[in-house]
């Protein structure tokens, strides 16, 4: 064979192994697109149904589907699905209107003694007769949360996987969510006008969490009873109540 015949041939595998490349790469492509349309649709249908309480593996029926699921389960570990970026969310996000939060103080938690509410100066005044309360509930900014990928996620498997149901996180407690508000019924101890400071039982938040708003606790509004909730809150030791289950 000739050098020009040699140099032909060689040419020819070339373009025939960058051909099989391409096609490959195309079908590639179409899969994980056509995947991520089907969990899209799904996720959207299962969520809106109403005679549907949790997603599950088993709830697919797109063996396409069911892989994408395992795969993001492993993944994410308890954060089992977030709103991907892929999915435009940051341009869905900034179409939406949007608030400013002012905190109005920030938690105090020592190595030794109890924990506090600090007030910041211009907001102490507000503080007038919160002594007269027993109890408040105090709302506060998870800002160990304040990241696109916890923000992200909109399905957990609660109380970090000890209980293996998937939900969604309107219905359980998880930190990671579109905004990482926390919540907490606490104690009150004393409340200090000087340092204008509210000393409290408990909370759990972190030390240095900014606090956005604290109300006191009535018990005409706040309790409930013969409240029902989800089977992994049923074990749930009740905090402030000695009424039985």
């Amino acid at each position: 064979m000739s050098v020009g015949a040699e140099t032909t041939a060689v040419a020819t595998v070339v373009a025939v192994a960058v051909t099989v490349v391409a096609v490959v790469a195309t079908v590639v492509a179409v899969t994980v697109e056509a995947v991520s349309a089907v969990a899209v649709a799904a996720v959207d249908d299962a969520t809106k149904s109403s005679n549907k309480t949790s997603l599950s593996a088993g709830a697919f029926s797109s063996p396409a589907l069911n892989f994408f699921f395992i795969f993001i389960y492993f993944d994410c570990s308890v954060s089992l699905i977030r709103v991907d970026e892929n999915w435009d969310t940051m341009t869905r996000l900034s179409e939406r209107e949007s608030y400013t939060l002012v905190p109005i103080g920030y938690v105090r938690r020592p190595d030794q003694g109890m924990p506090s509410l600090v007030i910041y100066e211009d907001y102490c005044p507000a503080l007038l007769n919160v002594d007269r309360f027993s109890h408040l509930i105090v709302l506060w900014w998870i800002s160990g949360r304040d990241n696109l990928s916890d923000r992200s996620t909109v399905v957990v498997i609660p109380r970090g996987g000890r209980i293996p149901e998937v939900s969604g996180v309107f219905s359980c407690r998880s930190p990671a969510r579109p905004n990482p508000i926390g919540h907490s019924v606490v104690k009150i101890i004393s409340v200090d006008m000087e340092s204008c400071t509210v000393t409290i039982d408990q909370i759990d938040a972190n030390n240095d969490s900014p606090i956005i708003d604290m109300k006191p606790y009535l018990p005409s509004s706040d309790r409930v009873d013969n409240a029902v909730v989800a089977p992994w809150f049923t074990e749930l030791k009740q905090r402030y109540s000695s009424t039985e289950k």
